[in-house]
Order: structure tokens, then C-alpha cells, then sequence
């Protein structure tokens, strides 16, 4: 078979695969045809990363999610994490933590981008009492009545949605009932479109059931991660894509699909393989926020680029400090300096230790440090390293577990036996030594 033979072959399969795959109703906010989206990430979806993402090519961005009990009952907590420039005037005025970053800076460069800090801005919140997120949304909705819709988290895998009963253990919690409660909740209480991000049923049999009833209950569109609320961290496996196509399939309503997004022709392929209206990316987009413009073709100068880009969005917006503490603006700023660079710094411990030192504490400080890494990176070829979004893959054994998520007490309960049997092994020691 020829070159060329091969070439229509190829094009009349993926053709037809195309026309195949049922396609989702496109999603709209406003006047704007969503395409690509940045997920919520706690202690990662600020202002400043929201600027950078759409500078890089997002429609849509998230704030990271939000406790509705926090927002209803603490003024602290809204003030720490309110941060949607995008809903209005951007404050002039900014708290303690945010005036202590700016200190020592070198000259404020333009903006990469000036209609970058605008965009639709979807505010995802936690928790399981309808009555409680309902008045949280309204609080937010009557404080920013611009902002494109609510989200409700099911999404989130970690021990602590356990305790709390949110996240994906919320869905898996009544089977969805609650979340269904919640979603109707919302669509009484404020005018704007309600979505709901979730992971797949760690019963499979589940998932369609639960896509059905959320339509029902009034969603506007759904984001379903490919994966089970095991399938994280060293866990974290293939996404299981055809759940997203499973889903478009189903229901009558806009289809996000989220999860192994790590390139540019990963978003392509995933929105062909689908049918979803759009794709949302999370840990992909913190490491490379240009991942739905092109995959580059110096992978070293794009890194280095987007991080002077994400510091002068810096210097014009501080992070808020959010739950992170009186340090947490600089701690923001270096976490996401940290990932986009993540393959450099593991070649230079000495300018990593650095970037982590507590003294380093302005971003004129870490534009230092980050020159520092550049000049001496800059004339080498780059050399085999682990990115950020590999991290955990790197980890994984052939024999692969599904791990046990444990409660908070549990984990005490696990730590405390683990002091008395170091006590009992002192002991031991003691006595035979004597």
C-alpha cells in the first residue's frame, strides 16, 4: 500500500469515526461558544492564573472551590477568597498579604494581555446542606452578578470530602439524591446556569442513572472525570474516556469532558473520541497553560515564557492569600512557579531550595531566582526529567492497588498504633541490650 493509499485510508476511518460519534449541544455562556476550560484547583484557580490561562487560549475558568458554609458564616473567608476581578473593577486597595508581595519588585511590565483579565468565571462550591449552598450562591450572585453560573463539586477524592461529606463522596454517598436536592436548590435561588463536575460511579452500573437524574434535576451542562474517586494520586491510571462519550450519548445537555489531558492533540482527540462540547483540563493546565493553543516547539523557552508571563500578572494582581495562611499569596505564587518549571528545578536542588525558602518573599526575589535557573539552563539541551504532570506515574508498580481512603480518625487511629509498636520495639531493644 502506498503512502497515499495509506493517508485516505487513515482519513476515511477517522471520517467516519467522526460521524459516528454523537455530538453534544454546544455550550454557551453569554455570547461565548466554550471550547476549552480550566478546572477549579484549590490554592490554584487565582485571578492571576485565570489571566494567564486565557492569555494562553481558555474560554472558561473556575474559581477553586469554595465552602458554602465558610462563605455564609465567615466575612473573613469571602474576603480571602473572592477574588472575581472578572465580575467588575478590580480593587485598588489590597489587604496585608497582598501589599507584603509587592515589595522589593522590579518594575511593573505591561500586561501580556488586557482583555485577558475578562472572561466568564463559573464559582464552584462544596458541600452537602441544600438550604446552606443555596444561600451561600445567593451571597455570592448578590456581591458579583456577573459571574457565568455556579458549579457544585463532586469531584473531589481526598480524605477530607469524606469527613465532610462532599466531593465525590457526596454522589456516592445516596447514590446522587442529595446532589440532585442541592442542584434544585440552586435553580431557585439564583438566575444563572448551575453545572455539576463529578467523577465517575465507582459502582459503573451507576453512572447513567446518576447523568439522567441530574438533568432532570435542572442542570445546565455536566463535567464528568473519566475516573473513580480511587483513581487518584499513584493511582491515578488512563481516563476512561468513553464514559465521557457514554454521557454525551445520553443525556440532552452540554457534555465537559475532563481528565489525561497533558497535550494539544490529547484535547483534540478527546473532543473527536467523545462527541463533548468542550474539555476541561486541571493538573495539564498548571503545568502547561498553552496546552489548548499548540503543543510548542521549544518546550524550555514556552516554560520559561509562561512563567514571566504568570509573574507579571502577579505584580498587576496578587493572589489572594485563601486558606493558605498569612504567607499564602507568595505560597500560591511559588506552587504555581514550582509546577511550570518543575523539570528544571529537579535538575538544580540548590535554586529549589531557594524557591521554597521562607526569606524569599517577594516576587522581585523570585524573579531572582527564577533568572538564576534560566541562565543556567538556558545554553543546555534539555535532559530526560519527570514533569510535574508525571510526578505520580513515575511511582506506579506493575501490580497496581486500589487504595483505601481513610477518615481523619482512622488516620489517627493508624498513627497511634504505629507510636505503640516504635514504643514496644524501644522497649525490646532495652531489654536485650541490659
Amino acid at each position: 500500500m502506498s503512502t497515499l493509499q495509506r493517508f485516505v485510508l487513515m482519513w476515511f476511518v477517522s471520517t467516519v469515526r467522526a460521524l459516528q460519534t454523537t455530538q453534544a449541544p454546544p455550550l454557551v455562556l453569554g455570547d461565548q461558544i466554550i471550547k476549552s476550560v480550566a478546572a477549579p484547583m484549590v490554592a490554584a484557580s487565582d485571578y492571576a492564573f485565570r489571566c494567564l490561562c486565557r492569555q494562553y487560549g481558555v474560554d472558561l475558568t473556575y474559581t477553586q472551590m469554595l465552602h458554602a458554609k465558610n462563605i455564609v458564616r465567615d466575612p473573613i473567608f469571602v474576603r480571602n477568597h473572592l477574588d472575581f476581578y472578572e465580575c467588575g473593577i478590580v480593587e485598588q486597595k489590597l489587604v496585608a498579604s497582598q501589599q507584603l508581595i509587592l515589595k522589593d519588585t522590579t518594575v511593573r511590565p505591561p500586561l501580556p494581555s488586557v482583555t485577558a483579565t475578562k472572561g466568564p468565571l463559573i464559582v464552584q462550591l462544596a458541600g452537602n446542606d441544600p438550604t446552606l449552598v443555596a444561600q451561600a450562591a445567593q451571597k455570592v450572585f448578590n456581591l458579583h452578578p456577573q459571574i457565568a453560573g455556579f458549579d457544585l463539586n463532586c469531584g473531589c477524592p481526598q480524605a477530607i470530602a469524606r469527613k465532610g461529606n462532599y466531593g465525590s463522596f457526596l454522589m456516592e454517598h445516596d447514590n446522587g439524591k442529595t446532589v440532585c436536592d442541592i442542584v434544585r436548590s440552586l435553580r431557585q435561588a439564583v438566575p444563572v446556569p448551575i453545572s455539576v463536575k463529578h467523577r465517575l460511579a465507582t459502582d459503573p452500573s451507576q453512572n447513567i442513572s446518576r447523568w439522567r437524574a441530574l438533568q432532570e434535576a435542572g442542570v445546565c451542562f455536566i463535567t464528568v472525570h473519566g475516573r473513580t474517586l480511587y483513581e487518584n494520586k499513584t493511582a491515578v491510571g488512563p481516563c476512561h474516556v468513553e464514559w465521557s462519550q457514554k454521557a454525551v450519548e445520553t443525556l440532552s445537555i452540554p457534555v465537559v469532558a475532563n481528565g489525561g489531558v497533558e497535550r494539544f492533540q490529547d484535547v483534540e482527540q478527546l473532543l473527536q473520541n467523545t462527541g463533548a462540547s468542550a474539555v476541561m483540563s486541571s493538573e495539564g493546565l498548571l503545568e502547561t497553560p498553552y496546552l489548548f493553543r499548540d503543543d510548542p516547539v521549544n518546550v524550555k523557552d514556552a516554560q520559561f515564557q509562561v512563567t514571566r508571563d504568570y509573574l507579571a500578572w502577579c505584580i498587576h494582581f496578587p493572589p489572594l492569600p485563601g486558606v493558605l495562611g498569612p504567607r499564602g499569596s507568595m505560597t500560591v505564587v511559588k506552587g504555581h512557579v514550582f509546577k511550570f518549571l518543575h523539570r528544571y528545578w529537579s535538575q538544580h536542588e540548590d535554586l529549589r531550595d531557594r524557591l521554597t525558602d521562607p526569606s524569599v518573599d517577594t516576587l522581585g526575589q523570585l524573579e531572582g531566582v527564577v533568572d538564576e535557573l534560566w541562565a543556567r539552563v538556558s545554553e543546555q539541551d534539555d535532559c530526560e526529567s519527570v514533569s510535574w504532570y508525571r510526578r505520580h506515574r513515575k511511582q506506579r508498580t506493575k501490580v497496581e492497588q486500589v487504595p483505601v481512603v481513610l477518615s481523619a480518625d482512622e488516620r489517627k487511629a493508624q498513627i497511634r498504633e504505629r507510636i505503640d509498636q516504635m514504643r514496644k520495639d524501644q522497649k525490646n531493644v532495652l531489654r536485650l541490650s541490659a
